[in-house]
């Protein structure tokens, strides 16, 4: 029989209801009946001491085992952005067919040094028209060395040249 069973058959008769302002009233004194009393002497300092250890003890598992689940999460999360990148890579235009990888990957370089061996630095030995025309200015000057305007003819071939020349590097880079 619990509390209120008893305090009923104590007070009413089995066929009558029990007031509530009754009943909470009853429970509140029973409530500060059973309050601990504050002024309980504190444990002994050795005993304390015990159970001082003991929590620290239990807290530095917990800490140990919260920093190991932590670190679990952390290589979760690693291996997650890993697997996330290798599928975007893995998407890209080198990888699309990953048995011919290596041979999409040599067709790639090679169009790319055939792009850089057109833009290769070409040197004057392969216009011959420039050179010659060059050497004429130069000879022309130096022939007139008070009078460099009288050049003036050996300037326009040169720069006709150097402009052929442009030309022509132009439409190979193309």
């Amino acid at each position: 029989m619990g509390f209120f069973s008893s305090f009923q058959s104590a007070s009413k008769a089995p066929g009558e209801s029990i007031d509530t302002v009754e009943v909470g009233r009853t429970l509140l004194n029973k409530l500060e009946e059973a309050k601990p009393d504050l002024a309980a002497p504190a444990p002994e300092a050795s005993r304390q001491s015990v159970l001082d250890e003991n929590v620290q003890k239990k807290l530095k598992e917990e800490l140990a085992e919260l920093r190991k689940q932590e670190k679990d999460v952390q290589k979760q999360i690693a291996l997650a952005l890993e697997k996330e990148n290798l599928e975007r890579e893995s998407s890209s235009w080198l990888s699309k067919d990953k048995g011919q990888s290596s041979q999409l990957l040599q067709q790639e370089l090679d169009r790319v040094k055939t792009q850089i061996e057109k833009y290769n630095r070409r040197d004057m030995a392969s216009f011959p028209e420039v050179v010659k025309a060059r050497q004429a200015v130069v000879q022309c000057y130096r022939d007139h060395a008070g009078r460099t305007l009288d050049c003036w003819k050996e300037v326009e071939q040169f720069k006709n040249a150097f402009a052929e020349a442009e030309k022509e590097l132009m439409a190979a880079w193309k």
